[in-house]
């Protein structure tokens, strides 16, 4: 008999507390935010034909590898003046 009771509560008290459990009412909506970029399309990306490691190994000479790193780095002040605006906003 104690055996009977005791398999008798454990298939029906899961019922019972699932069936308190349920609501009538209905659940608020959730806002989620949605990422947006606020970098604007126009800005694109860097600029093509920036010096890289191997062809700045490869100037021929001192003043023409001071030469490439110069207008290399014009181009890149160039676009970070570009870019500051653009990411003050965002912040």
């Amino acid at each position: 008999m104690n055996r009977a009771l005791a398999i008798l509560v454990a298939v029906t008290w899961p019922l019972i507390t699932a069936g308190s459990c349920a609501t009538t009412r209905e659940a608020p909506p959730v806002q989620v935010p949605i990422a947006v970029s606020c970098i604007p399309d126009e800005l694109g990306p860097l600029p093509a034909g920036l010096e890289t490691r191997e062809s700045l190994a490869r100037a021929p000479s001192d003043e023409e590898l001071m030469k490439r790193l110069y207008a290399d780095w014009k181009v890149r002040v160039a676009r970070m003046l570009e870019t500051e605006p653009v990411l003050a906003a965002c912040r």
